[in-house]
């Protein structure tokens, strides 16, 4: 993800050039699955022209796996491993030691 991008999505501007058509669709239609955990028919149409069947499956089980470790999270107060985000944040592999 660019820096572009990134900052489209926290300003909440989705529609950015920043992203081409299909990822200004993905995060069309995750927005609106989020906003009310459903689709409506002509919305689920729009996104059928962008993804298979299979593709927006796969879309929705990765958000619902997503939203499944946050809510465990923030239920139980995780707190996040600080040495394994500063070693993705460089691009290195990262074995939690025993």
């Amino acid at each position: 993800m660019t820096d572009a991008q990134l900052a489209s999505i926290q300003q909440d501007q989705i529609q950015s050039f920043a992203f081409n058509v299909k990822e200004r669709k993905l995060l069309q239609f995750l927005s609106r699955i989020a906003a009310s955990h459903t689709l409506s028919r002509d919305h689920f149409e729009e996104a059928r022209k962008h993804f298979s069947d299979r593709g927006l499956v796969e879309i929705v089980a990765v958000r619902g796996f997503y939203y499944t470790v946050a809510m465990l999270a923030s239920v139980f107060e995780l707190e996040s491993d600080s040495s394994w985000n500063e070693a993705h944040t460089y691009g290195e592999s990262y074995i939690h030691p025993a």
